[in-house]
């Protein structure tokens, strides 16, 4: 018989190994300090992200580059709203070799600490700087079903964004294919070579020279929110990449709000809201209190 959850090789595989020792590092336990977990049963796992932890990193031991903020050590980010106490905070406890380096280590230690030596990936991603829920999978006919998901755009992805300006019309979509910019390697452009790219918007609130949106993106493309908004005029606040100030936050107000997708066993309808982080709940209230 095939078995769906065949235990991996702790010692022979490098994210496991990474992971055993971080939980080595703090008493075999999951640190309370380490990402969320929004969602978990056997066949997958939803965690939250916080902005600065990579998604995947390039292989290297926690805490020597493997994915962190640029001149930071791996595993520390910024918090990022400037009229509040600005500064670093650790995304483990301790010190930063002592913390997951990625997302996915994070998602290693979870799995380790319960017992479960299963090779958990993700299904999707987000920027560094972004916060919001990640999905992974614990076993290969969850990883094939929640996959074939995303290829057929069947798993909703609802994002909340700070942008600069109100834009008009209140709601809309914008079709605009997007392309790398044969300028700056890390920046991606509207571009009518691109792929194609989809993205739908709502403005929740607004305060003059601000506003709170709401995303939903039928397409998956590399910078696709922070590309479209920039496009039509609406930067996002702290995104200084696509022309946001940072005067207000230092990375970009973007933050996945929900997650929707089918059990990949039961079929059953799953939705994973995820709290605002901090840094984007004061700068909203900044917002709020600086309407008219």
């Amino acid at each position: 018989m095939v078995r769906i959850f065949p235990a991996a090789d702790a010692a022979a595989d490098p994210l496991l190994r990474r992971a055993r020792a971080l939980l080595a590092g703090n008493g075999g336990s999951y640190a309370t300090a380490w990402p969320e977990v929004l969602y978990e049963d056997d066949w997958c796992l939803v965690l939250s992200k916080p902005a600065g932890l990579p998604v995947h990193g390039s292989g290297a031991p926690p805490g020597h580059g493997s994915g962190g903020i640029s001149g930071a050590p791996a595993g520390a980010r910024r918090e990022g709203f400037a009229p509040a106490a600005a500064g670093k905070r650790r995304v483990g406890a301790g010190d930063a070799a002592l913390a997951p380096a990625t997302l996915d280590e994070a998602a290693a230690c979870l799995c380790l600490a319960a017992g479960d030596p299963l090779l958990v990936r993700h299904v999707h991603r987000l920027d560094d700087d972004t916060s919001g829920p990640v999905l992974y999978t614990k076993n290969d006919l969850a990883q094939q079903v929640l996959d074939a998901a995303m290829r057929d755009k069947t798993i909703g992805r609802i994002y909340w964004a700070a942008v600069q300006g109100v834009p008009r019309p209140s709601s809309g979509v914008i079709n605009a294919d997007i392309g790398r910019d044969r300028h700056h390697p890390s920046r991606r452009r509207v571009s009518p070579g691109g792929d194609h790219a989809v993205t739908r918007y709502q403005v929740l609130d607004a305060w003059g020279k601000a506003a709170l949106v709401e995303l939903e993106l039928e397409t998956g493309r590399t910078h696709q929110i922070r590309v479209h908004m920039s496009h039509a005029g609406h930067p996002l606040i702290g995104d200084a990449l696509y022309g946001g100030s940072t005067q207000l936050l230092q990375r970009q107000a973007l933050h996945g709000r929900r997650l929707e997708f089918r059990h990949p066993w039961s079929g059953l309808a799953i939705a994973v809201d995820c709290p605002l982080p901090t840094d984007m709940a004061q700068l909203l209230q900044h917002l709020s209190g600086s309407r008219g």
